[in-house]
């Protein structure tokens, strides 16, 4: 932190010199006025978020009339139209729309639903480009027009009729589902089909089945963190060895899907590592295919719940009522594993309005503090493990 403070002031004065005693004169009559805590409410509320926070910037500028005119008879018949009018109900030019969310990739995912009722509220008759930092979420999706990246963004000179930004969307709205959030943001409704969706494209489902053709009875995909940056949404590494030993006795193959060096790929009898070898739409085709996804809050949670596949999935930081499947009558095709801590789901309680976190305990005591014996009946009873003895 002083290290990042002082290149800060360094910056700050090698761009204007004169930045330094005018910052020491303020901060001096702030912390004379109103005392420390006005001045961490000038430097937290107003200055950083001013200079700090990501910007969305707007050119609103159009062409005069007289612009029009003069180019007109340059132009062939029917140039400012649109080539498929939509004749049904008179409109002549496609609304263009553009909707923001740069990540990570589950709460992109989550912004699916968000994106295909904009497109079904205009009947189709629209152009929706996205911004993000995950393009694949979107491949093969009938209602993008494109994706781009802010770099991209920047660059081209589209004009958009609207602009949605769901970036601090769900940050600032941490005690509702991240899709609520967005679906209030975007229509000012929230009561609407919300699952997600992914487009799985030609091969795909060859591919898939090429992987699993052997496993007659059928199989489980599992999934769990080991990412030491976010230990706090990590099941115990010990605990979930159990889980899934347990699992293994009834003779189902368990995928365990994600990434190396990022999630847990265990050894053992059934236990196969599927890390790495599967795009999200396979990733999908795979899931929905299973007779049960145990997983944890992360990116394959809402890959999963984009199937109608039993879900049981483990909690900590971020209560389930804000992260649970959304699927339409599929309630009982889900149970929420929870830590058995009075602090469950701090991160509704939590003032910042971004995604650092830590453990205002100390020790992340929610990674550990599960019953595995309530996982193991959940995933016996969704996963019908039972039949396969």
């Amino acid at each position: 932190m002083s290290l990042y403070l002082a290149a800060h002031t360094l910056l700050r004065i090698l761009a204007n010199p004169f930045w330094l005693p005018v910052a020491l004169g303020k901060m001096a009559n702030l912390l004379k006025d109103t005392g420390v805590a006005g001045f961490k409410q000038y430097l937290f509320g107003e200055y950083l978020p001013r200079n700090y926070l990501l910007k969305t910037r707007y050119s609103l500028r159009e062409p005069t009339p007289s612009v029009y005119e003069k180019v007109a008879p340059l132009l062939p018949d029917g140039f400012f139209r649109d080539k498929q009018a939509y004749s049904a109900r008179g409109f002549t030019c496609k609304p263009r729309i553009l909707v923001i969310r740069s990540g990570a990739m589950g709460d992109v995912l989550l912004a699916t639903p968000i994106i295909r009722k904009l497109h079904q509220d205009r009947e189709g008759y629209c152009e929706i480009d996205v911004v993000t930092r995950y393009p694949e979420v979107f491949a093969n999706s009938p209602y993008v027009r494109a994706v781009l990246t802010r770099k991209l963004l920047k660059k081209q000179r589209r004009a958009y009729d609207l602009i949605i930004n769901l970036d601090m969307v769900l940050e600032r709205n941490k005690a509702v589902h991240v899709t609520d959030s967005y679906a209030l943001y975007a229509h000012g409704v929230t009561d609407y089909d919300k699952q997600p969706e992914l487009f799985p494209g030609e091969g795909d489902s060859a591919q898939v089945r090429a992987l699993t053709s052997g496993f007659v009875q059928g199989y489980i995909v599992a999934h769990n963190r080991r990412d030491p940056t976010q230990a706090y949404r990590n099941v115990d590494e010990t605990l979930w060895k159990q889980l899934l030993e347990d699992l293994s006795v009834y003779g189902l193959p368990i995928l365990q899907v994600g990434l190396p060096g990022l999630d847990i790929a265990l050894q053992g009898a059934g236990l196969m590592d599927f890390r790495n070898r599967l795009s999200l739409q396979q990733l999908q085709l795979l899931i929905a295919d299973a007779r049960l996804f145990v997983g944890t809050d992360a990116g394959p949670l809402h890959v999963a719940a984009t199937t109608s596949t039993p879900i049981v999935s483990f909690f900590t930081l971020a209560h389930h009522d804000a992260r649970k499947p959304l699927r339409a009558s599929m309630d009982e095709r889900f149970i929420p594993i929870t830590p058995e801590l009075d602090c469950y789901g701090c991160n509704q309680d939590n003032p910042l309005p971004w995604g650092g976190f830590s453990c205002r305990r100390g020790d992340n005591a929610c990674s550990g503090a599960f019953s595995m014996d309530k996982a193991r009946a959940a995933c016996v009873h969704l996963g019908k493990l039972l039949d396969s003895l």
